[in-house]
């Protein structure tokens, strides 16, 4: 009975604690493939605990536990995955995906932002959560991987 019980509040926390939220999303342009990954300020207007792109405030508290190369390698598997192709050159790209990551020791939430990258005009704004509370870095994993199931395949 005790290992049922564990099992059944088992699945009830983890299932309480991840999401994904399409916040946003308008017809990409069938031109439109590739995307450069931005997962930091570099090309925003840059502002307290986070950035700006257009009228969107990505937070990035978390920027240096984010900024990982073990997520951008995630993003850019799930991207292709989904009919994009990652470019490293920023003139190269049709679009450009922010991304930015707030933490607490119960939740993290990933805002990602998929903007035209001559016009900024927005394509997509999608946030997912994920929370256990055991790893930080595993919380950010598994909030980008929500957020980024929401983006709309090629």
């Amino acid at each position: 009975m005790k290992k049922i019980f564990v099992i059944l509040f088992s699945s009830i926390i983890l299932f309480s604690c991840t999401s994904s939220n399409l916040v946003s999303s308008t017809t990409i342009p069938i031109d439109k493939r590739t995307i450069y990954l931005s997962f930091d300020n570099t090309h925003s207007t840059v502002d307290a605990g986070g950035f700006i792109v257009g009228n969107m405030f990505i937070s990035n508290i978390e920027s240096a536990s984010f900024n990982t190369l073990e997520n951008r390698m995630l993003t850019k598997r799930i991207l292709e995955e989904k009919g994009y192709k990652i470019t490293q050159k920023l003139e190269m790209a049709d679009m450009i995906l922010f991304a930015g990551c707030e933490s607490n020791e119960i939740l993290s939430e990933v805002t990602i932002l998929i903007v035209d990258s001559k016009t900024e005009e927005e394509y997509v704004i999608t946030k997912g959560s994920f929370g256990i509370g055991l790893d930080l870095k595993g919380d950010m994993k598994g909030a980008l991987q929500n957020a980024l199931q929401s983006i709309p395949n090629r």
